[in-house]
């Protein structure tokens, strides 16, 4: 008897999608995100706004200036670098109404300043204290020095 992916086994049933995981089925999690084969969802449609207009160079700085002169993350956050990054998520801040992005934008400012301190931590704070680490799990195995 072969064994074959549920993916393989349904690949003439039109009305199924798969997903990322190779399980067949209806609806979002199965025609979501990920969706491999079958009448996967249309990704949202995007916006026209631009994020780099949104967040300028003044409004980056006006977040990293908060920082103390002797933060770490002084020379390690930069705005290139956010808009570098933003390159791998082509959505973000650009599904709804422009006001949604701007809120969308802001809220995940207001998300990573806090828990950087404005931009001035690197490290967790206190991370060595703090286990997150299972030593038990050889899928995802610990990063060596890591609390």
């Amino acid at each position: 008897m072969e064994f074959l992916p549920e993916a393989e086994r349904h690949r003439s049933a039109a009305d199924l999608c798969c997903s990322q995981w190779g399980f067949c089925g209806t609806g979002d999690d199965y025609c979501g995100t990920g969706c491999q084969q079958g009448p996967c969802n249309p990704p949202p449609a995007t916006n026209d706004v631009s994020v780099p207009d949104v967040v300028t160079t003044e409004f980056f700085n006006g977040i990293i200036d908060q920082a103390a002169a002797s933060c770490v993350g002084k020379n390690f956050y930069s705005r290139s670098a956010f808009l570098n990054a933003l390159g791998s998520y082509s959505q973000f801040g650009r599904i709804g109404s422009e006001e949604d992005s701007r809120r969308e934008i802001a809220a995940f400012f207001a998300h990573v300043t806090h828990e950087t301190g404005h931009f001035c931590y690197i490290e967790e704070i206190d991370g060595a204290s703090k286990d997150y680490c299972d030593e038990t799990n050889t899928q995802f195995p610990c990063s060596p020095n890591k609390g």
